[in-house]
Formats: structure tokens, sequence, C-alpha cells
């Protein structure tokens, strides 16, 4: 059975109180997978972008949370993370 991570709070400029897993905070960009995939067009998410990342930047927004997206059926790899070994991520299943 996993130890999952403590949680701590903080003070957050905007939203008050926050909870986060201890050592997680602002990390959410480094493990997520929107930063990476070539159908997001950057945040905040413009109309046109990836309707996943749309639809979870308005419910993050309407609840003042931070959203990370693990994993994702439509994940596509942009040109450039694709040299960096991102499409890597096709050969698990």
């Amino acid at each position: 059975m996993r130890t999952p991570l403590p949680v701590v709070r903080y003070e957050s400029n905007s939203r008050g109180s926050v909870a986060v897993r201890d050592g997680l905070r602002d990390r959410h960009h480094e493990f997520g997978l929107c930063t990476d995939c070539g159908q997001f067009a950057g945040s905040p998410t413009p109309a046109g972008s990836c309707p996943i990342a749309e639809d979870l930047t308005a419910t993050a927004r309407k609840h003042r949370a931070t959203v990370v997206v693990w994993e994702c059926p439509a994940f596509r790899p942009k040109p450039a993370a694709s040299a960096a070994g991102a499409d890597t991520l096709e050969l698990c299943s």
C-alpha cells in the first residue's frame, strides 16, 4: 500500500487558505500533460483550444482550484516535445 504525501495548507494571494500535497505546490505545469500537448493553446485557455482543457479550466476558475491532467485520451505531443521524448507516452497502455 502506498503512503500518500501529507497535505499542507498555505495562504494564496487570490484564493485564501489552500490545501496541497506537500512538495507539489506550484508544480502543476511540471507534471500535467496540457503544456506539452499540441492541442493546448495556452493559459488562459482560448476558444478553439483543446475542449478538455477548456472544460477543466472553466471548472477550475469557477471553484478557484488548480487542475492537473495526468492521463488524457486526446494528448498529442508538440513537435518540440516529441524530440524530447514526450511521444514515448504512446508506448504506455
